[in-house]
């Protein structure tokens, strides 16, 4: 069993921008059950929990909300891991996208990027907030 996180800026990045990257090394993303999966793999990016953070007037404790998570574990639909790429291209997949997007020590977020495009993806059918 492998897990893996890390946590992105939300004023800088936004899970938008994640899977447009995700899309440009060649493993596009979908939405299901409130994250985006990279295809082929169990990389979800999770969406800031954008209520409470704006609620709580950017609350450093709620700045590590935005992240993206690898777990070996986690079920996911056969269609969303068809064809599954082995351990090793999935980790190679995850560090890159922790290189370009991971939050530095000491950031504290104070926006929210996309804010208008999270809110309609929280219309989605499925969508649970983290």
């Amino acid at each position: 069993m492998s897990r893996r996180l890390f946590i992105y800026n939300y004023e800088k990045h936004s899970a938008k921008d994640i899977a447009a990257y995700a899309e440009s090394l060649g493993h596009p993303c979908q939405f299901y059950d409130g994250v985006l999966v990279v295809s082929s793999t169990r990389i979800m990016i999770r969406f800031p929990a954008i209520d409470s953070i704006i609620k709580s007037n950017f609350s450093p404790i709620l700045s590590k909300s935005g992240s993206v998570y690898w777990d070996t574990e986690v079920k996911l639909p056969l269609e969303y891991l068809n064809p599954e790429l082995d351990e090793s291209d999935q980790v190679k997949i995850f560090v890159q996208l922790r290189r370009k997007f991971v939050m530095s020590k000491g950031e504290y977020p104070k926006a929210i990027k996309d804010l208008d495009w999270i809110k309609s993806m929280q219309k989605k059918k499925s969508w649970w907030p983290f």
